[in-house]
């Protein structure tokens, strides 16, 4: 988080977000290629969840929101944030256990 505080100041909040959202596509397109040796596929999960660090830090909350606002809405964040990874697992779960019923 420290250093992306730097890259934001240095680049800018918006640069900063685009080169580590393309950053992170090209990653997600590299992990089928890299799986079947353990060594880069780790290379490559390290690198993506560092380039998603400056993403979930909250960096637009500075500019659009009021400062009496600013803890709420990185609270909202944070919470949209949990339901939608609490939602998503719960989702793949059940639709793999029943694929799994259904091919079996």
């Amino acid at each position: 988080m420290l250093a992306s505080g730097f890259v934001f100041d240095i680049l800018g909040r918006k640069w900063t977000l685009v080169m580590c959202q393309v950053i992170g596509a090209i990653l997600t397109f590299l992990f089928p290629v890299c799986s079947p040796s353990v060594a880069a596929f780790m290379v490559l999960r390290i690198i993506f969840q560092c380039i998603f660090v400056p993403i979930i830090g909250n960096p637009l909350v500075m500019d659009y929101v009021i400062v009496q606002g600013r803890g709420k809405a990185t609270a909202m964040q944070n919470q949209g944030a949990l339901a939608g990874n609490l939602l998503s697992v719960a989702a793949l779960f059940t639709l793999t256990s029943k694929m799994k019923n259904y091919y079996l």
